[in-house]
C-alpha cells in the first residue's frame, strides 16, 4: 500500500524504490524534479562530517554525533545530533518511535529553538542536551522537550531508518521547524 502521495513524483519514486532503484541521474532539467523529490523523500542516507554514511554499530551506548543529510554537509539548517540511548528507556509517541531505528538511534536538530545557537553538548549521565548559550536544557529521552533555561519549544527530532544496505537514513524533513521561533517560516 502506498503512503500518502504529495504528486506523482512520489507513486513514481515509490517504484522505483521497490525495484531497487537507488540513485538517478538526469541529462536535462525539469521533469526529473518531482521524482528526484519523491526519491529523496524516502530515504536519505546521513552522514558524518566527512560525509561518510553510517550504520547501526556507529555509535557505543550514550555516544553522538553530528549529522547531516547527505548532500546537506556543513548546511546549519540541516544538522542534527544523532545520540544512541540504552534500548526501553526513549519516552516518545508511538509515531515517533517508529522513527528511531533499532529504538536507540534518535536524532534532534542541532539549533536551539530559543536562539539558534549550537547545542552540541550531550550529558549522558542525565540523557540531556545542553545548549552553551543561555544554558537551555532538553530531555533527550522524552522527545528533547526542554525543561531549563529560556528554550519554550522541544529540538526538532529528525525521523531515521535503515536503508537496504543497513546505512541510517532520514525519512523526511525534520519533524517541526528548526531553530527559534523568530526565524523565517516560511520555509516549512
Amino acid at each position: 500500500m502506498l503512503p500518502a502521495m504529495t504528486h506523482g513524483g512520489d507513486i513514481i519514486a515509490e517504484v522505483l524504490a521497490r525495484h531497487g532503484v537507488t540513485h538517478l541521474f538526469a541529462l536535462c532539467g525539469g521533469h526529473i524534479s518531482p521524482i528526484l523529490t519523491g526519491a529523496q523523500s524516502r530515504g536519505l542516507r546521513v552522514v558524518d562530517e566527512n560525509g561518510a554514511p553510517l550504520t547501526l554499530g556507529a555509535l557505543p551506548e550514550d555516544g553522538f554525533i553530528t549529522v547531516y543529510p547527505e548532500g546537506q554537509v556543513g548546511r546549519a539548517d540541516s544538522q542534527a545530533l544523532l545520540i544512541r540511548v540504552p534500548k526501553g528507556l526513549l519516552e516518545l509517541p508511538p509515531a515517533r518511535m517508529a522513527a528511531v531505528p533499532d529504538g536507540v538511534y534518535v536524532a534532534y536538530s542541532k539549533l536551539c529553538t530559543h536562539a539558534g545557537c549550537p547545542v552540541g553538548l550531550y550529558r549522558a549521565r542525565e540523557r540531556s542536551l545542553l545548549c552553551p548559550c543561555h544554558q537551555s536544557q532538553f530531555n533527550v529521552l522524552n522527545g528533547a522537550k526542554p525543561y531549563f533555561g529560556p528554550a519554550a519549544r522541544p529540538l526538532p527530532q529528525l525521523p531515521l531508518g535503515l536503508d537496504q544496505e543497513g546505512l541510517l537514513v532520514a525519512l523526511g524533513d525534520f519533524y517541526e521547524p528548526v531553530g527559534p521561533a523568530f526565524w523565517d517560516r516560511s520555509k516549512s
